[in-house]
């Protein structure tokens, strides 16, 4: 008489694991495995999303550029912060001054979160072109723009090349 039953066929369901454990140790490893590379991919979105984030960038930001009283009274344009035109910021009739700190804070809170987030960069001239009422200007600028978490970046034109300093 042949015998039907070898220990090779008893076993081949349970190949690919150890038939000492539980039925349920390879759900168990599965679910872990799936575990493991979801809490891996939300490790690097999260690194991802703020290496990408974390920087304010210029060129999604609010720019002006300081133009000295007696330079726009000459060329008969108003003195102060002019904005430089970009698609992404609120549309205004006419060319963008600025000339008080609740300018500059009405100008920002009008722009997208995202704008507001990449902040102000400014760029001056030599200090000596502008008077002291601007120069008062521009220290109230940077000493109230970090209190309403508005970004604030600023450089002189000729030291460009050096980055702005960040307030």
């Amino acid at each position: 008489m042949t015998n039907t039953f070898s220990n090779k066929s008893l076993l081949s369901p349970l190949r690919g694991w150890d038939a000492r454990l539980s039925p349920a140790a390879p759900k168990l490893s599965r679910y872990r495995q799936q575990m493991k590379r979801i809490i891996t991919l939300l490790i690097f979105l999260a690194i991802a999303n703020s290496a990408i984030a974390g920087e304010p960038q210029r060129e999604k930001g609010i720019s002006a550029h300081a133009l000295p009283k007696r330079v726009a009274d000459i060329s008969g344009q108003p003195w102060g912060l002019q904005v430089s035109y970009a698609p992404y910021l609120k549309s205004e009739p006419g060319q963008p001054y600025l000339q008080s700190v609740k300018d500059v804070l009405a100008y920002v809170e009008k722009q997208e979160k995202s704008v507001v987030e990449n902040g102000l960069w400014v760029v001056t001239t030599h200090p000596s072109a502008y008077s002291e009422q601007e120069t008062k200007f521009f220290e109230k600028l940077k000493m109230e723009l970090p209190k309403h978490n508005i970004p604030l970046f600023w450089a002189r034109g000729s030291e460009l090349k050096n980055g702005f300093k960040s307030y």
